[in-house]
């Protein structure tokens, strides 16, 4: 992952993270603001241009925030492959490894779903069912 201004971050802990510079030089040219929700306070921090935080703590890793990260577990989902194809009625499972939605087969959720689940090239959250 290469840091770009233009993107969003947040880090692994769900913390949300503004870059605002990608250039400052060294081996540490990102800087960055952290919002820690645990305390309400904004740190400043550093990075690599790989994302490796000056700091060596979890709290500080980022990642950038996907299209799907604000749909949870089980959330209702309508999802399709082709545009234009029937938007099925699923509940959301995850993200694949390679960026796309999955829904759990046949109308599962994760408790019923023995872990079984498909992925789609489109998903929407649904709150309409």
């Amino acid at each position: 992952m290469e840091i770009d201004k233009d993107k969003k971050y947040k880090t692994y802990c769900g913390d949300n993270v503004i870059i605002y510079n990608t250039e400052a030089g060294g081996k540490y040219p990102v800087h960055a603001a952290i919002h820690f929700k645990s305390h309400g306070r904004w740190i400043m921090n550093c990075y690599t241009l790989n994302g490796e935080s000056i700091v060596d703590d979890d709290h500080y890793k980022i990642v950038e925030i996907g299209p799907y990260d604000h749909i949870h577990i089980d959330n209702k989902v309508l999802v399709w492959d082709e545009p234009g194809d029937e938007k099925l009625k699923q509940y959301f499972a995850r993200v694949s490894d390679d960026g796309k939605p999955m829904a759990w087969d046949d109308g599962a959720t994760s408790w019923s779903s023995e872990n079984r689940a498909t992925s789609w090239t489109f998903c929407e959250l649904e709150n309409k069912w």
